[in-house]
């Protein structure tokens, strides 16, 4: 499923970024949407061992924060619907550190290219006069190399259950 996601994501942000109209810009938010919300259903219930309620009380918050933010386009450059993202990410990346999960580093490296990532998509606007080519590209190479990372991570922790 998750992988299924990842090419949906891929596809969703070519036609975005081609087209620029609004079907392409829910194809391209869609499936990043339910990739977060399938890999935080399942990181908590396989990894954590959360509970099915705590997961949808966890998953409830999430969208409510991503609603709130985008209340607010303009504040941070249309980034600040992504802080939830990050803000989970730590709670995972601080989980699976502490709980000694295998390459337990990884997540924790997965946060900090994320924050970079979101860092390149805040500035892109600012920094678009003094670098001709931006830096959105890079926001998007970041988050695809996030995306493996994380499914790699959660692969790994799945299959030495097994």
């Amino acid at each position: 499923m998750l992988i299924v996601l990842i090419v949906g994501i891929g596809l969703g942000s070519f036609a975005f970024h081609t087209l620029a109209n609004r079907w392409s810009m829910i194809m391209d938010l869609i499936p990043i949407l339910l990739f977060q919300l399938v890999y935080y259903w399942l990181y908590g219930r396989k990894i954590m061992q959360l509970k099915a309620l705590q997961s949808i009380a966890l998953l409830s918050v999430f969208l409510v924060l991503i609603s709130l933010g985008k209340l607010y386009p303009q504040i941070f450059n249309g980034s600040l619907l992504y802080f939830p993202t990050l803000l989970l990410l730590a709670i995972i990346s601080l989980f699976h550190y502490l709980h000694k999960k295998t390459e337990r580093w990884l997540i924790l490296g997965v946060f900090a290219l994320f924050l970079l990532s979101l860092s390149f998509r805040t500035l892109d606007n600012l920094l678009c006069q003094q670098i001709p080519l931006g830096t959105h590209f890079l926001w998007h190479l970041s988050c695809g190399l996030t995306v493996y990372l994380l499914t790699r991570a959660l692969i790994v922790n799945l299959t030495e259950k097994i």
